[in-house]
């Protein structure tokens, strides 16, 4: 008697194989430059889908794109970010996750304590 792998394993480490073997491709055929090339051009890409999607959220500036488009979009867009950064073997530091956490939060704590401001760019 042994042990089957569920279909989610066996696509899992399908597709871990493929990523790994497609990294070491890609590693022995560009440059690291190349490749920090991509991955600010994935970041770009990364800022305008989040930018669509605020647009979308604002409801301000109307755009044909729905909702549902945009966020698979962003998704993408993160991924090739992900894709980028794990060709260049940059992991999260969670030490500085945590600490940019805390720092956005009590940055939020702080501003909930203000009085809203008044002035907006371009209002009066």
């Amino acid at each position: 008697m042994g042990f089957t792998k569920n279909n989610q394993q066996v696509k899992k480490s399908a597709g871990e194989s493929i990523i790994e073997n497609n990294s070491h491709y890609i590693l022995d055929n560009l440059s690291t430059a190349a490749i920090l090339e991509q991955l600010t051009e994935e970041c770009c890409e990364l800022g305008q889908a989040s930018a669509k999607l605020a647009r979308i959220y604002r409801g301000e500036n109307p755009t044909p794109t729905q909702v549902e488009d945009a966020i698979r979009n962003l998704r993408e867009e993160f991924t090739d970010v992900m894709i980028c950064t794990t060709i260049l073997d940059v992991n999260i530091d969670i030490d500085v996750m945590i600490n940019k956490l805390n720092r956005w939060k009590n940055r939020i704590e702080s501003s909930n304590k203000k009085e809203p401001s008044k002035w907006m760019y371009g209002r009066s």
